[in-house]
């Protein structure tokens, strides 16, 4: 039996050895004969089922536990009260704390029942017994262990331009100076908008503007008409910027300039989906965090004045010392870095350019776009209930009054409230819903207030409305309202010279040229690109927070303004 045993592991040596079999797939020696009895017992025991032959070494070693379920149910105790806490204590701690309370347990134990002081092997068997994700989150929070153990997929699998696009905010890694003091103003935020499918920008938007409801609209506006200014402002480019359009789903933040009711009536009006990612979960927008951190390494990095993430990183260099960008030329650097490299470069996902794969698809396609400029506006425009008077309407202290105003309350015969829209950046003009013909009526403020109000944000004009309450005894009039814009525009720039940045930050709000940025467009101008004829130089659309062109421009009759491009500003 044994020769036979051995001509057939033999033979099957040999078989190995010529198909090449791994080393591990060999018999070192032939088995004994009372190996095969075992396995014959095992075979015939397992009703003659060649599984039945199988290594089962995983049932070898102690089946039992080595301590009692009181012992372990102390330890248990010490682990959920000292180890799966946020101050995260150590094994050691734990162990302690555990011997501690057996001890104290033991002291109502007569001797021969005492139970035995755990160890940190013990500790270790029972923490290998829990859920490593329940030990994260008691130890790290919830936010942490959900990044740590989250399933890395493809997400968004989008093929088609226009179907997703994704926006996030971000500050500057640059230091802006003033173009007239020359003194540091601080880190401007940027505001950008993605087409998943292309990874093409659509459109940006750069203020000194906190993330807020003005810098989404004015980056929302950018993205969806077209880039017609780019000839005539930046004419070094050496490519077009041919991207724009309504998206179909927008991915955004849970932030709370993303929250705002114009947000939800803009989305409403052009049938946009709102996907709003859950909190603190990044990485379900991951192409526009991606993308945030690639335009500030391009443009800022290197760059006189730009800031480092940490200290190390940074050494002895002096970033404000260092500055001298102004916003106008941060506009022109990114325009480049965009236009001119970005689009151009090949993008690994998509293994080509962002513009090559966009106009490979989207010059079959039509782009979905407003009917004008001037409907966008009113899109864009932060809503308010207001009634109507024969002194037109009263909004902030202000008054706006027309024609038009005046045909609406003759035909109502007396007062009448309204839907009114206010640009999100501009005090000079409202948009009244005309009941009648159920459509906005553009409606400026009466002469007496339009040197004042024209190109003025509403913030600007809460800050001189509080100012003039509060130093003109209350009143609040043209007069009232002119002086107090007089006095913060030198408050500010008289805080510049001062070291806080609070005081910098407010002061580059206040006098920043991007004020100026989103001017509406001419009424009943058609979009070019849109069946319209195309718009002349200047292009109805501005460029993002640029101030328009001089010849465009309606120069101030203030006094106390010493420069006409402050004047063209403010």
């Amino acid at each position: 039996r044994r020769e036979v045993i051995a001509k057939v592991a033999h033979r099957e040596r040999e078989a190995a050895l010529k198909e090449d079999e791994p080393p591990h797939r060999l018999f070192k020696s032939p088995p004994s004969v009372s190996t095969t009895d075992r396995w014959e017992t095992l075979y015939i025991r397992g009703d003659r089922d060649i599984a039945a032959l199988l290594p089962r070494h995983k049932n070898r070693g102690n089946r039992n536990p080595r301590f009692s379920d009181e012992l372990a149910q102390i330890v248990d105790g010490a682990i959920d009260d000292v180890f799966l806490q946020p101050e995260r204590p150590t094994l050691q701690d734990t162990t302690d704390e555990a011997i501690s309370r057996v001890a104290k347990a033991n002291k109502l134990r007569s001797k021969h029942e005492h139970l035995p002081l755990p160890t940190g092997r013990m500790v270790r068997s029972l923490l290998r017994k829990r859920d490593p994700i329940d030990i994260c989150t008691a130890r790290y929070g919830a936010h942490y262990a959900r990044h740590k153990y989250r399933l890395v997929l493809k997400g968004n699998m989008v093929t088609e331009g226009l179907r997703r696009a994704e926006i996030d905010h971000t500050p500057m890694n640059v230091l802006v100076i003033d173009d007239r003091s020359f003194l540091p103003l601080g880190r401007p935020w940027l505001t950008l908008i993605v087409d998943v499918a292309h990874r093409v920008i659509l459109g940006y938007a750069l203020s000194f503007e906190p993330p807020s409801y003005l810098s989404v609209m004015r980056c929302m506006r950018h993205a969806i008409l077209p880039k017609t200014y780019l000839e005539a402002q930046y004419p070094e480019l050496q490519n077009d910027w041919p991207f724009f359009g309504l998206m179909d789903t927008l991915g955004l933040d849970n932030g709370a300039d993303f929250h705002s009711n114009g947000l939800y009536d803009l989305a409403s009006r052009y049938g946009i989906d709102l996907d709003f990612c859950e909190v603190r979960t990044p990485w379900m927008k991951g192409i526009i965090e991606r993308l945030q951190g690639s335009i500030n390494r391009g443009v800022a990095h290197g760059q006189p004045g730009t800031l480092f993430e940490d200290l190390i990183e940074r050494g002895d260099y002096n970033s404000a010392s260092k500055a001298c960008i102004t916003l106008e030329d941060l506009h022109r650097i990114i325009h480049i870095w965009i236009v001119d490299y970005y689009h151009q470069r090949r993008h690994r996902s998509l293994g080509m350019t962002p513009h090559e794969s966009w106009t490979r698809e989207m010059q079959h396609r039509e782009i979905p776009l407003p009917t004008s400029a001037v409907e966008l506006d009113q899109a864009l425009s932060v809503r308010f209930t207001r009634t109507l008077t024969h002194k037109g309407v009263e909004l902030d202290h202000l008054f706006y009054n027309s024609p038009e105003v005046l045909r609406i309350i003759s035909a109502s015969n007396g007062r009448l409230e309204l839907d009114v829209g206010r640009p999100a950046d501009d005090v000079g003009y409202i948009y009244v819903n005309d009941p009648i013909s159920q459509r906005f009526v553009r409606v400026p403020v009466i002469q007496r207030y339009s040197d004042y109000a024209n190109g003025l944000t509403p913030w600007q004009h809460t800050q001189c409305v509080r100012y003039a309450s509060k130093h003109h005894s209350g009143r609040v009039d043209v007069i009232a309202l002119a002086d107090a814009k007089h006095r913060i525009r030198e408050g500010f720039l008289h805080a510049l010279a001062k070291v806080r940045s609070a005081a910098k930050k407010a002061a580059a709000r206040f006098l920043s040229a991007a004020s100026e940025a989103f001017k509406a467009a001419p009424a009943n101008q058609p979009t070019p690109g849109n069946g319209g004829p195309k718009a002349p130089s200047p292009a109805p659309v501005a460029p993002p927070d640029a101030s328009p062109p001089p010849a465009a421009t309606q120069p101030r009759k203030l006094q106390f303004e010493t420069s006409p491009r402050r004047a063209a500003n403010l």
